[in-house]
Parts: C-alpha cells; sequence; structure tokens
C-alpha cells in the first residue's frame, strides 16, 4: 500500500512532485499540465492547494494542506473551478457564508431543477461541466502525490454524489439510475480493496479527508499491462450537503485508465468479488468516518 497519513510522508512525496528526477530530460513537473515544472526564462512556479481551503471550512485547522507548486498560468485556471465548486457546496453546507453576489452567479449558472428528484429522490443539479473539472484537477494532484506520476484529465471519468438533470424529467431519471448503477460498482471495488488491504490513501484534516484508491488488471493484447483506477474522495463537506440534497453521505468518485501501477499490493486480482454484496459493517464507510459512531 501507499499511504500518505502523515505530514512527513506527504513531505517526501511532494518532493518527488516537484524536484526528483522524473525522466533523463525533466525535473519535477507540473501536475495540472504534466509539463516540466520549471522551465527556462518561464515564470517561477507558484503554490497551488490541491484540495482548496475554502472546501475544508474554518474549522479544518488540524493536520497538513496538500500543497505543490504549478505553473502559474495553470493555477489560474484551476481556482476559477474551484471557486465554481466550493460556492456550490457551501451553497448546501453552510448557505449563510454565500454572498448575494456568488449565488445570483450560482443560480444563473446552475439552478436546481424545479422539476423533481432523481431515482434515489436526491434533488437534480443542471450540466455541470465546471464542478466535475474541478473534482478532477484534486484527483489528479492526490494521484500525483501517491504514485509520483502526472496524469490526463482526458484519462479520468468522474461519478458526481448526485445527478444530472437534463431534458426531460424522465430522461434525467434514466440517467440517474445508470449513474448510480456505475457508482455502486465503483464503491464496491473500493470497499472490497479496503477489506483486502489492498488500497492506496491520503487522509488528513482529522480523517475527514480521504482519497482511497484501488487497482484492477484488465485484459490487455499489449505486452504492457494496463490497469483500471477505482477510486473516491470525500471532502470535509461533502457527507454534509450530499445528506442535504437527499441522498445520504456520498463522496465523489471515479474510474481512470492507467498505463502502469507503482504497488501491485494495491491491486485487485479478482475483481468479481467485488461485485458481490458484502456482509457486516462497510469497511470504507468507517474509513471515511461515516460509521455510526461519527454520525
Amino acid at each position: 500500500m501507499v499511504r500518505i497519513v502523515t505530514e512527513q510522508a506527504y513531505r517526501r512525496a511532494k518532493a518527488s512532485v516537484e524536484n526528483d528526477q522524473v525522466s533523463p530530460k525533466r525535473r519535477g513537473f507540473c501536475y495540472l499540465c504534466g509539463n516540466q515544472l520549471f522551465k527556462p526564462g518561464s515564470a517561477p512556479p507558484t503554490a497551488d492547494h490541491v484540495i482548496p481551503r475554502s472546501v475544508a471550512g474554518p474549522s479544518m485547522t488540524d493536520g497538513f494542506g496538500l500543497v505543490l507548486r504549478v505553473h502559474a498560468k495553470c493555477e489560474k485556471q484551476k481556482s476559477q473551478l474551484d471557486e465554481t465548486a466550493t460556492v456550490i457546496e457551501r451553497s448546501f453546507s453552510d448557505p449563510e457564508s454565500v454572498s448575494s453576489r456568488e449565488s445570483g452567479n450560482l443560480r444563473a449558472r446552475f439552478p436546481l431543477a424545479d422539476r423533481g428528484r432523481d431515482s434515489s429522490g436526491r434533488f437534480m443539479l443542471t450540466y455541470k461541466p465546471d464542478f466535475e473539472r474541478a473534482v478532477n484537477n484534486w484527483m489528479r494532484g492526490c494521484y500525483s502525490l501517491l504514485y509520483r506520476q502526472p496524469i490526463s484529465h482526458r484519462s479520468i471519468g468522474v461519478v458526481a454524489p448526485f445527478s444530472s438533470a437534463a431534458g426531460d424529467l424522465q430522461d434525467a431519471q434514466t440517467s440517474a439510475m445508470k449513474i448510480d448503477q456505475v457508482r455502486d460498482r465503483i464503491l464496491r471495488v473500493v470497499e472490497y480493496g479496503v477489506r483486502e488491504s489492498t488500497f492506496d490513501e491520503i487522509t488528513n484534516w482529522g480523517g475527514r479527508f480521504a482519497f482511497i484508491a484501488t487497482s484492477e488488471r484488465l485484459k490487455s493484447s499489449s505486452h504492457r499491462p494496463t490497469y483500471a483506477l477505482y477510486w473516491v474522495l470525500s471532502t470535509p463537506r461533502t457527507r454534509d450537503w450530499t445528506t442535504m440534497l437527499g441522498g445520504g453521505p456520498l463522496p465523489w468518485c471515479g474510474i481512470t485508465k492507467v498505463p502502469y501501477h507503482v504497488d501491485s499490493a494495491s491491486v485487485i486480482d479478482n475483481p468479481e468479488r467485488a461485485a458481490r454484496p458484502h456482509v457486516g459493517p462497510s469497511a470504507l464507510a468507517d474509513r471515511l468516518g461515516w460509521n455510526e459512531s461519527n454520525s
């Protein structure tokens, strides 16, 4: 397993991303674009909070922040997406902290659907590309820290904790059912990985932030093996606002195809077992701090 659960482990991983020799021709990389971090004649890198502090909230002062240096241009683009995503989260978890200007912008871009709820009883949000792109970046930062390699944003499939309303209500509900099936598969695979100790993780802020991933080797005709990385990402406010939306505590999750894996101990050899219903308390919920004792 690759675990980043202490500040010492985080600092080692951070040094690998920013300074270590990644290839014979470059040293360090920007996790947002994957290119060389230090370029001759270019602007110096700037510090970026992989998971924005606004996601943590004012009370989340314990633990260490995930900060990586990135290109200034990349950080500017990411910060715009982060602002949209965090306003959406705060609008459900801490609505009084959202200003009238932020609320107006949010309703104009991401209005709540007033036509009903999805098949699971949750409110539906209209198309949300900026939100998912923001979470995509958070996942890429966590991936870089765990595996010391950048990953393309095009290879990541993000599954939101809520449904997306598009077209008529029936179409939206059908889409929501398909999303729920994919989400259930991801959560079951990660749950199995946690129970079998075949997972990698980053935890912080007293355990309220967690990125947990496990891999499945895919069948391939090439000599180089490929893997499907199943992951969940739970931010400090995720539990609160997904519960308020009516779906209960749910994390962001996704499936990412990667051409390698650094630690074979984190690979599930028999993924079909992961699809079977588990018996007893959920190890994943316990890992995320979502058990009854912490409710």
